[in-house]
């Protein structure tokens, strides 16, 4: 069994780049399926984005908006967490004021 996976170097936003990667990337993992004298009977892509927009985080902070940054908080604070026993941040916040209230 093979698993294998990717992250790109840059963010592909065009749809005929990102075809072009994830072929290459078909390739190699077919190369080593090759080397291994094995075969593939099922293969599986998932493709994700960034969570921070695609990249955010390496953005030059004069482009960014307030919105944007809305946008983001708003998605981090509502995101279930595993810590959390998979509450979001919100509501362990809201469940911690109904505490001491």
């Amino acid at each position: 069994m093979l698993h294998s996976r990717r992250s790109f170097e840059k963010n592909y936003l065009d749809i005929e780049d990102l075809k072009e990667r994830v072929s290459t990337f078909a390739v190699t993992c077919a190369e080593k399926l090759r080397c291994q004298q094995s075969c593939c009977k099922t293969f599986l892509s998932f493709i994700n984005i960034s969570y921070f927009f695609g990249g955010l985080q390496k953005t030059n902070l004069k482009f960014v908006t307030e919105n944007m940054v809305k946008q983001i908080e708003e998605k981090i604070n509502n995101r279930p967490v595993r810590k959390f026993n998979y509450l979001t941040p919100n509501q362990v916040l809201q469940e911690k004021i109904a505490l001491i209230t």
